[in-house]
């Protein structure tokens, strides 16, 4: 395998887990709506709305470790444990970094219910289990798409 082909494997993984994490986003705010995302009348994301995200998320990984895997073709290993380390460290940087983060109050004038979809996600935060588990959950997702975890690879 060219090292050419393993960073184009890994960027294409990065590429679309950004892609479909944001059509994952979309349409859980099409089945929930803004009264169903969010803890009552605060800005941070429902149990509900977590929830489906680490379902989402490990589908989401599977597909990116899966297609990491096969742009890779003949060594994919090393490109999906990049993939899934790099979506790793960044989530978890990304948590780390909102620990201490006061959630955004609501946009004045406005309920949860009057917040359109780009309005939610300016001021959203999510559970601080949720900023932790999420990264791991991706990670798994990838490791078990790109077959590393729970399959043997057929040949």
């Amino acid at each position: 395998m060219s090292k050419g082909r393993a960073l184009l494997a890994v960027i294409l993984g990065l590429a679309l887990n950004m892609l479909l994490g944001f059509a994952s986003i979309a349409l859980a705010w099409a089945i929930f709506g803004p009264e169903g995302a969010f803890q009552g009348e605060t800005t941070v994301a429902s149990f509900a709305w977590s929830g489906f995200g680490c379902g989402a998320g490990l589908v989401v990984g599977a597909i990116a470790g899966r297609v990491t895997s096969a742009v890779a073709q003949k060594a994919p290993r090393l490109p999906v444990l990049v993939l899934a380390g790099l979506l790793l460290v960044i989530g978890l940087g990304s948590a780390v970094m909102q620990l201490n983060v006061e959630p955004r109050p609501l946009p004045a004038g406005k309920s949860v219910g009057d917040l359109t979809f780009f309005e939610a996600g300016e001021v959203a935060t999510s559970p601080t289990w949720y900023s932790f588990a999420a990264p791991g959950i991706v990670a798994l997702g990838v490791l078990m798409g790109g077959r590393i975890l729970c399959c043997a690879r057929r040949e």
